[in-house]
């Protein structure tokens, strides 16, 4: 039992070493100290994503880390992004994906958790060459997300 699941542990820690992992997005907010990284993960041969991470920096200086698979992300709610007080505030998903070349990510922001109305905004990404991606939003190239935070959710998002 022990050697199996230390065979386990060591297959899932030379995965994560091998595959490679290309940060996309900085993400801050006027309603949160916290900041984040988003990243798509690729294949180990670097071919082909294989999913997306959000990589928190909380106020308190601690770090977490949430990855999530292709399929996940191309659920109809996609995945939370930002959650506060049960509200999930912000969520991704994909709306087209082209593992080797980017794809379409649609963010669902909640204007107004108490009514639950939300609005979208589409993220464009496109592979430009083994080790770059680029970020589009709104036909305006971008590194930066800034989510403009209202009394009960997020009034907009804004490509810096």
């Amino acid at each position: 039992m022990a050697k199996s699941l230390f065979l386990s542990l060591l297959l899932l820690v030379s995965t994560i070493t091998i595959a490679k992992e290309h940060k996309i997005l900085k993400i801050t907010s006027n309603g949160d100290p916290s900041y984040y990284f988003m990243g798509i993960i690729m294949d180990e041969s670097n071919e082909n994503a294989i999913g997306m991470y959000k990589h928190e920096i909380a106020q308190n200086g601690k770090e977490y880390r949430w990855d999530y698979t292709l399929d996940q992300l191309s659920q109809k709610k996609g995945v939370v992004l930002v959650e506060r007080s049960g509200c999930d505030v912000v969520r991704v998903r994909s709306l087209q994906v082209a593992p080797a070349s980017g794809g379409t990510l649609e963010i669902i922001a909640k204007k107004n958790c108490l009514t639950g109305k939300t609005f979208t905004k589409n993220l464009e990404v496109t592979r430009v060459n083994a080790d770059k991606f680029d970020v589009y939003m709104g036909g305006s190239y971008t590194q930066h997300l800034f989510f403009k935070a209202g009394t009960f959710g997020l009034k907009d998002i804004i490509a810096k």
